[in-house]
């Protein structure tokens, strides 16, 4: 444990609970705050921040899993474990759990050292946990090799960022055409209008719809920061550089659209899939695909884990909420539906378990 006392959220609505709780957790020398219902476990993981929240996943009004689901939405507090409790240990309640973003449960009667076994487990190394989160996101930064951004490059990959580091705007293009980047940090290089101008070409193809544009700067007038946001810059970043201030803004700025999924093929680099949960549309080659609600939700999940096979199971208990019923053929005619809407090239039957998303 580290020399600083761990935060702990304690949430459930039976008040003998939390007492048996915070007494177990505070004699490990963790601070405890206590919360009786959702609503003020929201609140709470907004204003303390602790490193684990444990919640109980029955409780009125605003249930643990929603509570779970808002506090993992939020950019602020989407980094912080969550252990569930509960005394359900069936399947389907383990998967809404999971689906709504718990990282573990432990069923009632609780045992105090297991759960304390589990809590170590969560929070022990909370720096790796966050270099994982982070290392789904692609950064592309184009900057002359100064000091500095060396040290920026650094510090972004330390938190688990894939980077990708080019000198000159020329070869922005190729380097998209590659990989689709979540985040572009381009540096002015005391070159305005030519940046200005880049990322106005580039916020104008809708291919970079879903990437958000950081423009670092030297200058600190007014007028110079106006014609950045005037060019469809989604951030204006001033020298000297504060790596752990610019990284937290980054993560705000990835986290306004990370219901949206952006896969660029390895293969053919013609093929780009945009998926938006926001406005529940699909892009295939900037074109856009129409597809139903229960369609696109399919899509959406298949095709946030590319390459994982998903069971008939998961796929009924994610998408439609239950499990499937015998000879249940609903998810089939889905998966033919969005087969003659994007080609037989992306979803793959894996005969006898289910189906996977590869491009």
């Amino acid at each position: 444990m580290t020399d600083t006392p761990l935060k702990v959220l304690v949430v459930d609505d039976e008040p003998d609970i939390v007492e048996i709780l915070s007494y177990n957790l505070k004699k490990q020398n963790y601070i405890v705050f206590e919360a009786l219902n959702g609503e003020d476990a929201i609140l709470s993981a907004g204003k303390n921040h602790p490193d684990l929240i444990i919640m109980d996943i029955r409780m009125p009004g605003i249930s643990g899993i929603e509570a779970c689901r808002i506090i993992k939405h939020d950019v602020l507090t989407q980094d912080i474990p969550v252990l569930f409790l509960t005394a359900d240990s069936d399947e389907y309640t383990s998967m809404n759990a999971i689906d709504a973003g718990g990282d573990h449960f432990i069923t009632k009667p609780i045992r105090p050292a297991l759960l304390i076994g589990m809590i170590k487990e969560l929070i022990q190394k909370p720096e790796l946990m966050n270099a994982r989160t982070n290392q789904s996101f692609h950064i592309l930064l184009v900057a002359e090799p100064k000091h500095d951004i060396s040290m920026l490059d650094e510090s972004l990959q330390r938190s688990g960022f894939n980077v990708r580091w080019i000198e000159q705007y020329s070869k922005i293009v190729s380097e998209v055409n590659k990989r689709m980047p979540d985040v572009i940090l381009l540096d002015t290089q005391q070159k305005d209008l030519a940046c200005f101008e880049m990322c106005h070409s580039l916020k104008s193809s809708s291919s970079f719809k879903h990437s958000r544009i950081l423009i670092l700067s030297e200058k600190h007038d007014e007028k110079t920061e106006i014609e950045a946001f005037n060019s469809g810059a989604d951030d204006f970043i001033l020298r000297p550089i504060k790596s752990q201030a610019l990284i937290r803004r980054i993560l705000t700025r990835v986290g306004a659209v990370k219901d949206s999924i952006s896969l660029q093929s390895k293969v053919d680099s013609q093929s780009h899939f945009v998926i938006d949960r926001e406005s529940y549309s699909v892009y295939l080659n900037q074109q856009q695909i129409m597809v139903s609600r229960k369609e696109f939700e399919l899509l959406h999940l298949l095709a946030g884990l590319p390459g994982k096979v998903f069971s008939r199971e998961e796929i009924f208990l994610k998408v439609w909420n239950r499990p499937p019923a015998v000879n249940d053929r609903t998810i089939d005619v889905h998966i033919l539906r969005l087969r003659r809407k994007l080609g037989n090239n992306y979803i793959h039957t894996q005969k006898g378990i289910g189906y996977r998303f590869m491009i």
